[in-house]
């Protein structure tokens, strides 16, 4: 609003010149502006031009602004509904409720990489306490539906790091098989003491099915193609690595 002030000032400023400088002209001639009528066209013509050259100008610059900040603006707006639908309440977290950042990760228990990655989050929730850091399935293999059920129903039992990490540790041995490894991953939910008659009747009743879609749906909303992905309050880790991550949430803490 500042500038636009400033250059209406200077504007106005030029208009005055526009329509006073013929009168001007002939005064510093020393005599009536009437003897110069081709010198007051010609002035006429000039000023006019510099008016319109400068207004242009000025109006040109205007709208690049205008335009420049309504980009910023849809961005931030973009960004900040995305975090809302990246927010899912008593998804698995760790941290502070109302933190300031919260990192989002989606992953699949059965993923690879996901595993391997594991280590290098648990690290970065060390770093930043006051950070939060939520957990959601985009489920890709033969077993990652089972494994998220049982992690859901851990979580519920307050023990869905310890189920979580043990999946990821003895991944060699389910993960990537012909078919779904029902019999090892509920034995390993019997190692971390979970009630697995209860348990059972969770996963036969569908319980936690359409919670693990809406997780899928909204990674695919948000542009999630492959697993781990990371969003830091709405905005999406574009290069997979430790540091870019660590430096994504430390632009959003400096904030």
């Amino acid at each position: 609003m500042v500038w636009f002030c400033n250059n209406s000032a200077t504007l106005s400023f030029l208009l005055f010149i526009h329509f006073h400088l013929n009168d001007l002209a002939a005064s510093f001639a020393g005599a009536p502006r009437e003897r110069f009528p081709f010198m007051k066209k010609e002035l006429y013509v000039v000023s006019s031009i510099a008016v319109i050259a400068v207004a242009l100008f000025f109006v040109g610059t205007w709208a690049f602004k205008n335009k420049e900040q309504n980009v910023q603006a849809e961005k931030e707006t973009s960004i900040s509904a995305s975090q809302n639908r990246l927010i899912r309440d008593g998804a698995l977290s760790l941290g502070p409720s109302m933190a300031k950042v919260v990192v989002v990760e989606f992953l699949d228990p059965e993923c690879g990489s996901c595993r391997a990655f594991y280590p290098k989050v648990k690290q970065l929730t060390k770093e930043f306490e006051g950070v939060r850091f939520d957990f959601r399935y985009m489920p890709y293999h033969r077993s990652s539906v089972l494994a998220a059920q049982v992690i859901e129903f851990a979580r519920e039992q307050d023990k869905g790091w310890q189920m979580l990490e043990t999946l990821l540790e003895r991944q060699a041995e389910w993960a990537d098989r012909a078919e779904p490894q029902t019999k090892l991953i509920m034995s390993y939910a019997r190692s971390v003491g979970l009630d697995m008659i209860a348990l059972q009747s969770a996963i036969d009743s569908g319980k936690y099915v359409d919670l693990i879609k809406q997780d899928e749906q909204v990674g695919v909303e948000v542009g999630v193609k492959g697993t781990p992905s990371f969003f830091v309050n709405g905005r999406m880790l574009m290069e997979l690595g430790e540091e870019s991550l660590r430096r994504l949430i430390q632009e959003e803490l400096s904030k």
